[in-house]
């Protein structure tokens, strides 16, 4: 059992603040029962910025789906620009270089508490999720049914992120 799993599911995932909210406690717990030093930085391009004492950096994209857009949960700006906009403009090439310092963290609110409804994914998945491709100047959305494949359970998502976070081996 990882120390990750000791912490509770959150009962509120959405609005998305909520969900980066939760996200920021299990990283931090998981940080701090690892002994790792830290700086984290909320809103660094990406929701979630982790520095670490040694050099090393990591990035979290939170992404929380309440049926707010049939089928899809936005990302970037509503005129198609922002960071998260740009990082998936990236060739999926250059992206997967990527995957072992940005994850997109998701989770489907439309669940019940104790379900398969947490996620994360590496840029390519987000942006193979993407509908209609990525694009400057236009609204742009993941479409739901590419994540919900890969969707896990709270104590599964906690060692996913655990796993991310501290470089183990996935079990």
């Amino acid at each position: 059992m990882t120390s990750s799993e000791r912490l509770p599911e959150p009962s509120e995932v959405f609005p998305e603040e909520r969900f980066e909210e939760a996200l920021f406690v299990l990283l931090k717990h998981i940080l701090d029962q690892a002994g790792r030093a830290f700086t984290v930085v909320p809103r660094f391009g990406l929701d979630i910025a982790v520095f670490f004492d040694d050099g090393q950096w990591v990035f979290i994209e939170a992404k929380s789906f309440y049926g707010q857009r049939p089928g899809g949960v936005g990302f970037g700006g509503k005129h198609g620009r922002g960071s998260q906009v740009e990082l998936l403009l990236i060739d999926e090439a250059r992206l997967a270089r990527l995957d072992d310092s940005v994850r997109w963290a998701y989770v489907d609110a439309t669940r019940p508490v104790g379900s398969a409804k947490f996620g994360l994914f590496t840029s390519v998945e987000a942006k193979q999720a993407a509908m209609g491709g990525v694009g400057r100047g236009k609204h742009n959305n993941f479409g739901v049914s590419a994540f919900s494949t890969g969707l896990a359970e709270w104590s599964a998502f906690c060692h996913r992120l655990e796993v991310f976070l501290l470089g183990l081996s996935p079990a």
